[in-house]
């Protein structure tokens, strides 16, 4: 005869067991897999220097150096030369402006907002066709304007303002190259 506390048992992992593979189910149907969020047929990426439509210079060097560095992050792409890639990212800084937020007095600015807009594309270079046709991504970002020691700075780069702007609109280039599904 057969303790109760084993049937019990019996019982508890038969219930796990198919209650595990009714989430396996339910999350292949909620179209979960293991699939690359990339293209498979794409492995190497060149990424052409950003234009800047703007006024505002070398904005085009950070956001290119921020795109390289999500690429290499979260990609599973590896670089080329433009002649050997298989695609090409190109883009353009299409705006950028700064705005005070907030004047501690009224010649002393406290934080400052920027604006940034880029149009890009992803072309396969080897069919010619966009792997991720035209799209503009738009940040802002909002940046005390500070020493470290907490004194007001007359005026700031503007390079360091637009820093963490430019970090974003990276990062959202990269997440629009995703496969869609």
């Amino acid at each position: 005869m057969s303790h109760p506390l084993a049937k019990r048992m019996k019982t508890d992992r038969r219930c796990t067991v198919v209650l595990l593979g009714l989430v396996a189910l339910a999350l292949a149907g909620c179209g979960y897999g293991t699939h690359s969020l990339y293209r498979d047929d794409i492995k190497t990426i060149y990424v052409q220097f950003f234009d800047n439509d703007t006024y505002r210079r070398q904005l085009e060097v950070g956001l290119t150096s921020d795109i390289v560095d999500e690429i290499k992050l979260r990609t599973p792409l590896i670089f080329a030369p433009r002649d050997e890639a298989d695609s090409v990212l190109s883009g353009t800084i299409v705006s950028a402006s700064v705005d005070t937020v907030i004047r501690q007095k009224p010649d002393k600015v406290f934080l400052q907002r920027a604006k940034l807009e880029v149009r890009f594309h992803w072309r396969d270079r080897l069919t010619g066709h966009d792997i991720v046709s035209e799209q503009v991504v738009g940040e802002m970002s909002r940046v005390p304007v500070t020493f470290p020691n907490g004194v007001f700075e007359d005026s700031v780069d503007q390079t360091d303002i637009f820093a963490l702007a430019l970090k974003e609109a990276a990062r959202r280039v990269v997440d629009n190259m995703e496969v869609r599904w």
